[in-house]
């Protein structure tokens, strides 16, 4: 066995080649086998069927000589062990060959490890699918299924309903009890109170009568005229949305009147109202001595390019209501206006006044009627246009100035005075939104088409109207269609800019445009984002207008450099249409620019007396020099408080209310609370000296924190009270103590 380390690999692998296939050589002989389950491989004959024998071993055949070939079989597996026990390289494996000797000496044959059964894949059990219903079937359960969703809503609103109704007649009857209660209170309250209420009543009589009388006199005129402005729905004008919003604020500083001031810096508008009644005086005894002091008619204009005549509307009643007063006065001198400016030093203490005056054809005050307003503005435009001749007449003006009304009674007495006549007449009416064109007969969009010095409407709808009903009539139709809406200084704005255009037959035009309002930004404080975008459009093309008409007088006045620069008259649809207008050397124009005489407008009116003062040709120089310069105003002394309004002021204690004033307290904190103080007719006086649980049992229904909070709002309201009336009676003065001293006692 040692002698197997001198044979090299070759020859090993030679003599196991050698020997298998000697091997195989007797595998090809008939071979007998113990068990049935072991067969040889398929030998090219059919192979002898094996007998079963109780054992695997295999049975070598009977021996025999052994023969050179058996030798070298055996030798051949003896080294080949050999080498596999000293190399331990790979597991011993059984013999081939058939070996006694070594097949007796061989390790029994390790049994073979059985395969992974693989699992076996199932196939899908396919359910058998139930035939489709029919079309009519299933759209028949769809509408069912539908119907049954409907009914369930129409139940679920009528629920909610239900509940509302039933939410709103408890809030009523609550409500008619808090009424009843406080009508009850009243009743019994004393004889002081009785007499308060009666002087209060006089008081508002006699204010009311002297309104009245006020209205009648600015409103005396011909019975014809006021049946047109009834017509006209001048009394169901909508109000501003300011006016709730300022007298929800006057509210709350009468109930905070007991607070001192001690705001310094104010703007414009707000140290008017404030020193109204100092500028007021300063104004009216500026209007005293100002005839005497009216520039000459020597320092106007010759002949003025536009004929500008200037309305100043009057106060509205919620003006005057805010404490504003009338700062534009057009009847001190005869073609002038003049605007009250009235200021603050920059010290924010002194107080200034100035005046600045422009020139006009005509002014009119409040009290000047519509037939005056139409022969001083309309009335030559109408005689150019009957005359063969290009005119226009235009509103120019703040919003809420009063641009639409006196449009509208122009255009009621051009239709007098224009119709009948023998030649027929065009009339075309739209209104300019931004850059877009509205026809207001058609309701279309239209286009406009520039030609040589003017501007035409594109498939605008012609009227021919024969008397002056129909002319009236076609207005009030387009009227009806333009665009409005209600802003913070006017009920019912014009949002857009309207153009009436009338064309004789026999030669000549009349355009009449009602512009729409410019705004400044306390105007539109209060706007959404539409009327924000509307505003700024509107304001562009007021500027538009602006510059044009500041180009176009530069033209007649400056060089051949400046008559070269062209004029912008593209730069919104409002100037193309007023081109031939401002252009034409044939052409009549005329303004008609409407002043709000309020104070806090005053800057607003300066700006639109400017622009129109521009359009007519005259210099800023001599707007400048007409143009006073700012005079100190002298304050006026505080008037001492009367014994009846310090008794006015002061507070009613809450420990003396009464149950329905208790209740009218605790509503804004809890309803319910309310209710039970009114069911329980519970005063001030007996809850202040209740606990907190005492309280909650009495009107929470054991809620300790509504409970908690009743008591501290309460509480809180007796603190606010007593230092109210700390401080009035700190701030009274002595006389006016001792005059209020004998009524209280009595």
């Amino acid at each position: 066995m040692n002698s197997t380390k001198n044979y090299c690999p070759s020859d090993v692998a030679r003599r196991r080649l050698e020997a298998i296939e000697s091997a195989r050589r007797k595998r090809e002989s008939p071979t007998t086998y113990r068990d049935s389950s072991e067969s040889p491989p398929p030998p090219p004959s059919p192979p002898p069927t094996p007998s079963p024998l109780p054992t695997r071993d295999f049975v070598p055949p009977p021996p025999s000589e052994e023969d050179e070939s058996d030798k070298k079989i055996r030798d051949a597996d003896e080294v080949f062990r050999a080498m596999l026990r000293e190399t331990s390289a790979a597991p011993e494996r059984p013999t081939w060959n058939d070996d006694v000797d070594f097949a007796s000496r061989a390790p029994p044959r390790r049994r073979r490890r059985p395969r992974r059964q693989q699992p076996v894949r199932e196939e899908p059990a396919y359910r058998r699918e139930e035939p489709l219903e029919p079309p009519g079937v299933l759209e028949a359960r769809r509408r069912a299924a539908l119907e049954a969703e409907e009914a369930r809503r129409r139940d679920e609103v009528r629920r909610d309903r239900a509940e509302e109704r039933r939410k709103r007649l408890a809030a009523k009857k609550r409500e008619e009890a808090i009424l009843a209660a406080r009508r009850r209170s009243r009743n019994e309250e004393g004889e002081e109170e009785e007499e308060d209420r009666r002087r209060e009543e006089a008081e508002a009589r006699r204010l009311a009568e002297a309104v009245a009388r006020m209205r009648r006199q600015r409103d005396a005129r011909p019975l014809k005229q006021r049946t047109n402005c009834v017509e006209d729905g001048a009394a169901s004008k909508p109000r501003p949305l300011c006016v709730r919003r300022e007298r929800e604020q006057r509210r709350r500083d009468e109930e905070q009147s007991g607070e001192p001031e001690t705001r310094r810096c104010l703007d414009k508008r707000t140290g008017r109202l404030r020193y109204a009644r100092h500028f007021a005086a300063a104004v009216a005894e500026y209007r005293e001595t100002a005839a005497s002091e009216s520039p000459s008619s020597s320092t106007r204009a010759a002949e003025p390019a536009a004929r500008v005549v200037v309305r100043v509307r009057p106060l509205l009643p919620h003006e005057t209501a805010r404490g504003d007063f009338a700062a534009v006065s057009p009847d001190l001198a005869a073609g002038w206006v003049t605007v009250h400016e009235c200021t603050m030093h920059a010290d924010m203490v002194r107080l200034l006044h100035a005046a600045r005056k422009f020139p006009c054809a005509a002014a009119l005050g409040a009290s000047v009627d519509e037939e005056a307003v139409f022969e001083a503005a309309a009335r030559p435009a109408l005689s150019a246009a009957l005359g063969r001749r290009p005119a226009a007449l235009f509103m120019f003006g703040q919003t809420g100035s009063g641009k639409t009304h006196s449009m509208s009674h122009v255009e009621r007495r051009i239709a007098a005075a224009a119709f009948p006549r023998e030649d027929a007449v065009a009339m075309r009416y739209f209104e300019i939104r931004g850059r877009k064109a509205f026809d207001l007969l058609s309701d279309e969009e239209l286009r406009l088409v520039d030609e040589a010095r003017s501007c035409r409407a594109d498939g605008a709808a012609v009227a021919a109207p024969e008397t002056p009903d129909d002319f009236v009539r076609v207005l009030e139709v387009g009227r009806a269609r333009r665009a409005t809406a209600a802003t913070d200084v006017n009920g019912g704005s014009s949002r857009s800019h309207a153009v009436c255009r009338l064309e004789f037959a026999a030669g000549g035009s009349l355009t009449l445009v009602d512009c729409a309002g410019s705004e400044r930004s306390q105007d539109s404080m209060y706007h959404d984002a539409q009327r924000r975008k509307e505003s700024a459009e509107i304001n562009q093309s007021i500027y538009a207008l602006k510059e044009c008409i500041r180009v176009h007088n530069s033209r007649k006045r400056g060089g051949a450099a400046a008559r070269a620069a062209p004029v912008p008259f593209r730069s919104s649809a409002l100037t193309r249409v007023l081109r031939e207008a401002l252009e034409s050397d044939e052409a009549h124009l005329g303004v008609l620019a409407t002043v709000s005489p309020a104070a806090t407008d005053a800057e607003h009116s300066v700006s639109t007396l400017r622009t129109v003062c521009q359009l007519a040709g005259w210099p800023q120089k001599l707007l400048d020099s007409c143009s006073s310069t700012p005079v100190e105003v002298p304050k006026l002394p505080q008037p001492a408080p009367n014994a009846f309004s310090l008794r006015r002021k002061k507070a009613v204690l809450p420990k003396s209310w009464t149950a329905a004033q208790l209740a009218a307290f605790l509503e804004r904190y809890d309803s319910r609370a309310a209710t039970r103080v009114i069911e329980t007719d519970l005063d001030a006086t007996n809850l202040l000296r209740m606990s907190t649980a005492a309280v909650a049992a009495a009107l929470t229904d054991g809620d300790a924190n509504r409970a908690t909070r009743l008591v501290y709002a309460l509480r809180d309201e007796v603190a606010r009270v007593d230092r109210d009336r700390a401080d009035t009676r700190r701030r009274a003065p002595p006389n006016a103590k001792a005059a209020a001293a004998p009524r209280c006692r009595a």
